[in-house]
């Protein structure tokens, strides 16, 4: 190939990448301001905003749009289905449920070595889906199916060696005549046998939410690391907590599409 046809290629190439990495930002920017629709959406209906009138719930709306994201609320801006809606929406919406249908704890569960690499190395799965079969397993086998919770992989970096070490954060609810000291023993047995050290002294941590967002960001915040080191899907949501959530989100999502059409001009 001769320098003039190299030169033309390296700039097509140049210029395809430019229009994708525009379109990426395009739809990086729509998705954007869709999920902020969504967490208005949870932030007024936390404030009672749902249960009055119209122009109430749009001026709420509209506040938080504006005051936290800097962003314009408009006729043609609508939240996403739950189904293309962003995993940090579908975290607040089950956190949300969590909260309301039971007594819910947050977690940080470390595995023990040896499972890890089972883990791992399951055939047909990623880590994150082999965890989730993994705990299904373990509470349906206690008489405790599909729980209400929500776990997403934090891929972590021990900062004395280096090492990767995935681990889960996540929210159980305690429903029904379950406890937390059985939560507690489940998710243990899910780690495997776990041996303490200097770095992690616990294998399993547990306690109340106080901020079911600041909970949420805090399990994502090494999402890119993790999406490097572990492919396919990183959060999992309980079957049951799912269509709770989902139920919420529909509910909000037509309510505030008729609102804004007749009350935004």
């Amino acid at each position: 190939m001769g320098k003039r046809e190299q030169q033309r290629k390296s700039a097509r190439t140049r210029n395809i990448n430019d229009i994708t990495c525009k379109n990426d930002k395009k739809k990086w920017r729509r998705n954007k301001f869709k999920d902020a629709v969504s967490f208005a959406m949870l932030d007024v209906e936390s404030m009672g905003a749902f249960e009055v009138d119209d122009l109430s719930l749009v001026m709420h709306t509209k506040n938080y749009l504006k005051l936290k994201l800097g962003l314009e609320l408009t006729k043609s801006n609508t939240p996403s289905r739950w189904e293309v809606t962003g995993s940090k929406s579908k975290l607040l919406y089950t956190q949300s449920i969590l909260e309301q249908e039971g007594d819910a704890f947050c977690f940080t569960l470390h595995f023990s070595a040896k499972l890890r690499d089972s883990l791992a190395a399951r055939k047909g799965k990623n880590f994150n889906s082999a965890v989730k079969q993994e705990i299904m397993r373990v509470f349906k086998s206690a008489g405790w199916p599909d729980p209400l919770m929500w776990f997403t992989t934090e891929q972590g970096v021990i900062k004395t060696t280096g090492e990767l070490v995935p681990h889960l954060h996540g929210v159980i609810s305690i429903t029904g005549n379950h406890t937390i000291n059985e939560a507690r023993a489940l998710l243990k047995r899910v780690g495997g046998k776990f041996i303490a050290d200097n770095i992690k002294k616990r294998q399993l941590v547990m306690k109340k939410p106080t901020n079911g967002k600041g909970w949420v960001n805090y399990s994502m915040k090494n999402l890119k690391l993790t999406q490097e080191q572990i492919s396919g899907k990183l959060l999992t949501i309980s079957q049951s907590a799912k269509l709770l959530a989902k139920e919420r989100y529909k509910a909000n999502t037509e309510q505030y599409r008729r609102v804004l059409n007749s009350v935004v001009k």
